[in-house]
């Protein structure tokens, strides 16, 4: 019994090591099949070469097959070789567009150049015609400037009414007040202020009212004293001008020649007002108006010009005649004759007191102790009693001496002679 068992095992065990041998077959076999289904898929994919005409024989078959190659050999050579010759094509093309593009170069960098020199030449050509045309200009846009502030003032004013703004009571009823020059004061500013020192209440209360009247006032001043060095340049009275001819002007004298001109025109009477007509009837009135308080303003620079040019000169005259004084001996004056005088033999005036006495000649006087005669500066008095009729000194018309500036200094301890009586 356990004899038969055994052999049952070993059969099954046998038949079980077969089925796993022909399974193992069978994968094989599947596999095999898949490939060769992959390759028969592959060729009936491509182009399959038959033989349309079975009746040729294979060695035609063969030789048309190598004769086709070479055909297509040599076409593919020809293809090669062209492609060659159109990679050189481009090389010489991209030479030659670069030689283009430099020679392009050179010449746009030339006319750049071109251009540019030309417009240094004309601007160094311009530089001086504007220079020349500069003060004309000045005048025209002074004038235009002054318009379009006032414009620009009343357009302000018109914006404040359609805004709905209250009034300005105090405001100019001159047309040509534009209320921002350097002597423009606020008069609701002022009124305020005043209604406010005698309440004795400290502050300012009208720093907020009018905030920019500094920048304006600066502003007014920079372009007052730019005008004024323009026409000192036109007229030629700047300071550059001035130290090239080496004059000099004496500041104190001038002040003081201002003031009393200003102490005068204080003295006169107030003309009655008159009010003007429209700013906008009278505009080309207004531009000559203009135009000719600039050409008085003018002459009246050159007439300062030439008293301060006479003053040098007779500051040089006066210090002259004082070193020659100064020099010792019997040297007489030289003859200073003032507009309208004339040094031929005229008649005799007699003076104001004592119409007997004469004054013998231009530096002569009345003697204590005789008669006139003439008196010879740095020296004694001579006591002659008659002088010839042909002597320049004698027959001159009394004229007042200027009062010069510092006393004669008499030399050599002569008669005290007062020269500027």
């Amino acid at each position: 019994m356990e004899n038969e068992l055994i052999l049952v095992w070993q059969v099954v065990t046998e038949l079980s090591e077969q089925l796993a041998h022909n399974q193992k077959l069978t994968n094989a076999l599947k596999a095999q099949a898949g490939q060769l289904k992959e390759q028969a898929t592959q060729a009936t994919a491509g182009f399959a070469l038959r033989r349309v005409n079975a009746d040729i024989s294979k060695e035609t078959f063969e030789s048309e097959v190598e004769r086709t190659n070479a055909k297509i050999i040599i076409e593919n050579q020809t293809l090669l070789y062209e492609n060659k010759q159109l990679g050189l094509l481009l090389e010489e093309y991209e030479g030659v567009m670069n030689t283009i593009m430099s020679k392009f170069r050179n010449h746009a960098l030339a006319a750049q150049q071109h251009e540019l020199t030309l417009t240094r030449h004309y601007e160094a050509l311009l530089l001086p015609r504007d220079s020349q045309n500069h003060p004309s200009d000045i005048v025209a846009n002074t004038s235009m400037a002054h318009s379009l502030q006032r414009l620009c003032h009343y357009l302000r004013g018109l914006l404040k009414t359609m805004a709905g703004e209250n009034y300005d009571p105090y405001q100019n009823i001159d047309l040509d007040y534009d209320g921002t020059g350097f002597d423009a004061v606020d008069l609701q500013e002022l009124t305020t202020l005043l209604e406010t020192l005698d309440e004795n209440a400290g502050g300012y209360p009208g720093s907020e009212v009018r905030e920019d009247w500094v920048i304006e006032r600066e502003s007014e001043i920079s372009r007052l004293e730019k005008e004024n060095e323009d026409l000192r340049k036109m007229l030629g009275i700047d300071e550059a001008n001035m130290n090239a001819h080496g004059l000099t002007v004496d500041l104190d004298r001038i002040d003081t020649g201002h003031f009393s001109t200003l102490l005068a025109n204080s003295r006169r009477p107030s003309e009655p007002y008159n009010p003007r007509t429209s700013y906008w009837e009278n505009t080309g009135q207004q531009q000559q108006q203009q135009q000719q308080q600039q050409q008085q303003q003018q002459q009246q620079q050159q007439q300062q010009q030439q008293q301060q040019q006479h003053q040098l000169q007779l500051q040089q005259q006066q210090h002259q005649q004082q070193q020659q004084l100064q020099g010792g001996g019997s040297m007489q004056r030289v003859m200073d004759l003032q507009p309208g005088m004339r040094a031929g033999p005229q008649a005799r005036r007699t003076g104001i007191f004592g119409a007997g006495q004469q004054r013998g000649g231009f530096m002569g006087g009345v003697i204590r102790g005789g008669v006139g005669g003439s008196v010879s500066v740095g020296g004694t008095p001579n006591n002659a009693t008659w002088a010839p009729p042909n002597n320049v000194w004698v027959n001159q018309p009394t004229t007042p001496i200027p009062p010069s500036e510092r006393p004669w200094q008499v030399q050599g301890g002569s008669s005290g002679l007062d020269l500027n009586r």
